[in-house]
Formats: C-alpha cells, sequence, structure tokens
C-alpha cells in the first residue's frame, strides 16, 4: 500500500497525529490537547455554548500550528480516526442517517450544532452515546472539528484498530510477521550501543522467573512477556548519558523519545519498569496507571528487577534456578543446591533486594 494516510487519535489529555506510509510512519505529534483537559478548561460545568466551542477549536487550531508545516509538506491521501471519541462521533452520524458511515466537515457541522443546541451534557439525547462519556463528548468533537477546519479534510475513516494497541499498520505488521515494535527496538539499541549479550542474559532470566510467577500474579499473557523482553532490550539505554542514575536517564528517553510502532500506554509501561528497575523500588510510580494496569505493571518490574540483580556478573547465560513460585505478596526463589554459596555477592545482593521489597509490602526468600 503506497498510499499516505494521517492518523488522528483523540485521548483523554493528548492528541497524537501520525503520518505514514505502508508500514513506516513518517512524522509523529502528540499535542497536549484532549478530551479530559479540553472538558475542564471549556465545558466545566457542563454548559455547550457557541462561544465555549469555538473558543475550544480556536485554542486546538493554535496547537495544531506548531506541527501543520510539516504535514502539509509530506501530504496524505486519506485520514483515518481511532479512538473512542471517534468512534462515538461516526456512530451517531450514521444511527441519524447524516451520512454514509464516514465522517465529513458537513455532518460534523451538523453535530456541532446539535450540542450547541441542546446546550447542557445531561440534555444530549444520542442512543449510541454512554452515559459516562457524556461530559468529554463536546470536547472530543471540538477537537476533531478543529483538525477538520485547520488541514482542511473533506472526509475520515473511523478505524477499529486503535492506537493503543500499536501506531501505524501495526496491526496489519504483525499479521505478516512484521511488529513495528521489535525494530524499533532493536534500532534504538543500535543507536545507544546497549550490550545486546548482556540484554539477552536478562531476557532469559526474566522469562525464567516469569514462567514460575505467571500464573499467581495474573500475567500470564504474551503482552506481559512481550514487556519483559522489551524491557531487557532496553534498561541500559541511559548508559549513554551517564553511569549515574542511568535507570532515570534510561526512563526519560524511552518515555519522551518517537517508538515507532508503541502507544503511548506501553511506552509509559517500559519506562516505569526501566525506572524501577534498580536501586529504591519507587512503588510510588506506578499510580499513574490506572489500578489493575498498575498492579500488573508492578509485578512485571519486581520480576525485571530480580533478573537483572541475578545477571549482575554479566557472565552466565542461565541462571540454575530450581523454582520461583510466589502468592500476592511473597517470592520465593530456589537455586541448585550449593550454587548460592559460591556466589557471596548475589546472596548480598539478594538480602539487600529484600530489604528494598519489604519496604513496599513484598517478602523475598531464597534458598
Amino acid at each position: 500500500d503506497q498510499l499516505k494516510r494521517l492518523v488522528i487519535d483523540i485521548g483523554g489529555g493528548s492528541t497524537e497525529f501520525m503520518l505514514g506510509k505502508g508500514f513506516e510512519p513518517k512524522i509523529l505529534e502528540s499535542l497536549h490537547m484532549g478530551c479530559i483537559s479540553y472538558r475542564d478548561q471549556f465545558f466545566p460545568d457542563g454548559k455547550i455554548t457557541k462561544a465555549a466551542f469555538n473558543n475550544a477549536v480556536t485554542k486546538a487550531r493554535t496547537e495544531m500550528l506548531s506541527i501543520d508545516t510539516n504535514f502539509k509538506k509530506v501530504g496524505w491521501h486519506k485520514v483515518a480516526g481511532t479512538s473512542g471519541s471517534i468512534r462515538v462521533i461516526e456512530e451517531i452520524i450514521t444511527a441519524e442517517k447524516k451520512g454514509d458511515g464516514n465522517i465529513t466537515f458537513r455532518t460534523l457541522k451538523w453535530l456541532k450544532n446539535k450540542l450547541i443546541d441542546f446546550g447542557h451534557v445531561s440534555k444530549i439525547s444520542f442512543p449510541n452515546l454512554k452515559q459516562d462519556r457524556l461530559n468529554i463528548f463536546p470536547s472530543g468533537v471540538a477537537i476533531l472539528y478543529a483538525a477538520f477546519e485547520h488541514f482542511e479534510l473533506n472526509e475520515l475513516v473511523y478505524s477499529d484498530g486503535a492506537l493503543r494497541e500499536g501506531l501505524l499498520y501495526d496491526q496489519l505488521g504483525r499479521l505478516k510477521n512484521e511488529d513495528v515494535r521489535d525494530r524499533t527496538t532493536d534500532a534504538l539499541m543500535e543507536r545507544y550501543h546497549i550490550d545486546q549479550e548482556q540484554a539477552e542474559r536478562v531476557k532469559l532470566v526474566a522469562i525464567q522467573l516469569w514462567e514460575g510467577l505467571k500464573a499467581n500474579w495474573k500475567i500470564d499473557s504474551s503482552k506481559c512477556r512481550e514487556l519483559l523482553e522489551r524491557s531487557a532490550k532496553l534498561h541500559e539505554i541511559g548508559l549513554t548519558i551517564s553511569h549515574t542514575q542511568f535507570h532515570k536517564h534510561g526512563a526519560y528517553l524511552v518515555r519522551h523519545s518517537d517508538l515507532a510502532g508503541f502507544s503511548r500506554q506501553e511506552q509509559v509501561a517500559l519506562s516505569l519498569i526501566i525506572r524501577a528497575h534498580r536501586r529504591k523500588f519507587p512503588a510510588d510510580i506506578f499510580e499513574e496507571l490506572p489500578p489493575s494496569r498498575a498492579n500488573s505493571i508492578r509485578f512485571i518490574a519486581i520480576i525485571f528487577r530480580l533478573a537483572v540483580l541475578l545477571c549482575h556478573t554479566r557472565t552466565e547465560q542461565l541462571i540454575p534456578l530450581v523454582s520461583a513460585t510466589g502468592t500476592h505478596h511473597k517470592i520465593e526463589l530456589v537455586f541448585e543446591k550449593n550454587w548460592l554459596e559460591g556466589k557471596p555477592l548475589t546472596q548480598a545482593e539478594l538480602a539487600h533486594e529484600a530489604n528494598y521489597l519489604q519496604k513496599v509490602g513484598f517478602t523475598l526468600d531464597f534458598c
């Protein structure tokens, strides 16, 4: 597919704009404007006025000024949208028979006027609009309206391939055994001169630990395993900046780089694991994630810490680990007989790690 596509994803706190062709994203931009932030700024009391809507559109267009030159210079053939807000807009337009299924500027104008006529979010009456989305719906419409107006769009097709599952063409790439995230990760390893042998050692030990703990910790999924593997590949990325606090430097680089194929949520999770992989375990950093997601990422981070610790010699390819088991707040590691006796430094580091974990409610036993 040689057609260039512009992809728009409206989130709660930001809106992502992607432009690419085939499997290759050409431009990736994130603007700090989203359904929740614009709701709080322009529709805080639930009132929907023409002035408030127009102010939201103007502010959004002002944000888009910083990216429009590069996007318009490259150009695009088709436009796609993916997010809950865009899906609901498309469903409403279809249900109200105002279009042929795609979103146009004409149908958006109709929707804008309908919202202003309702006057308040409590009076919005569309069968496809759920109660929990009412108060953010006007701001989502305003941001999309601004994008149509600013980039002079004629039509947008809603895509079920949500960006939270991977960026531009990620799903199609995986069907062809081509995961854009793997290429992105490998490119970062090369760019930052990461020790690939050490990354492989850490990965293998992390998977050993995960195999024993995944069932009780409810992290038995391919996504969790992939996150562990990519953490292993990138956890030393911060060494390029400094050996001091390199885990913090690495977390910053992963969080703020343009990582093709990674959703924002995946990128944040990866950065948190890298941030937490050494020194004091910063349990509070996971609070920025939804509770269910925070628990699983916290468990993965603990597994990863142990894997890095067990690979501190940077020589052994496999650790003679007999078993790794655990309950919700306890981990037990059993090694081959006499192995730990010949590893006093590893024993000391495991004891040190047990103290770190105890402070956040986990017990680590080993023998």
